[in-house]
């Protein structure tokens, strides 16, 4: 008898461990569709550096398929000089300068089509940098709760003024 009801819970644990195991082999994360971000910058020396080295840290890892693109709005600084030695290590990182003010052109040419989803922040305005690391870790998931999004904008390409 004990024999028995040593048998019938081996066989037990063994089904168990064997249904544990595909369950992992079967797991699949969740598809992200391509990501950009990106940050209109203008004289950012001082918190650019800080700020990718944060985002490459946190972030990168946690969501495939990202883009960061610094928009540099004519900076006077060394803002785009320290954005082209990341991104001359980092494959996730690029550049675009603005050769004129304004920031209607942040979006290249031709990406309209592509299926991805798009993040911006405006780094010139108050509480613009403020807004970046809360709202790029509710995207990966590892802070929840709500931010503030009054100064930047995210979508498809509509501006909007609320919270993820």
């Amino acid at each position: 008898m004990l024999a028995l009801l040593l048998w019938v819970f081996s066989v037990y644990g063994f089904l168990s461990a064997v249904w544990h195991v595909l369950q992992l082999l079967t797991f699949r994360k969740p598809a992200f569709p391509p990501t950009r971000v990106y940050l209109v910058v203008h004289n950012g020396e001082s918190f650019i550096e800080g700020l990718l080295r944060r985002i490459a840290a946190e972030i990168v890892d946690r969501v495939p398929r990202l883009r960061v693109v610094v928009v540099d709005e004519c900076s006077e600084d060394n803002t785009p000089a320290i954005v082209e030695r990341i991104a001359a290590r980092e494959p996730w990182l690029e550049l675009a300068a603005l050769e004129t003010g304004g920031t209607a052109g942040i979006r290249p040419a031709g990406e309209a089509e592509l299926p991805h989803r798009w993040l911006g922040f405006d780094l010139r305005v108050p509480g613009g940098l403020e807004a970046v690391l809360p709202t790029l870790r509710l995207l990966c998931g590892t802070e929840t709760g709500r931010v503030s999004r009054s100064r930047d904008f995210a979508g498809d390409g509509a501006h909007n003024r609320g919270s993820l």
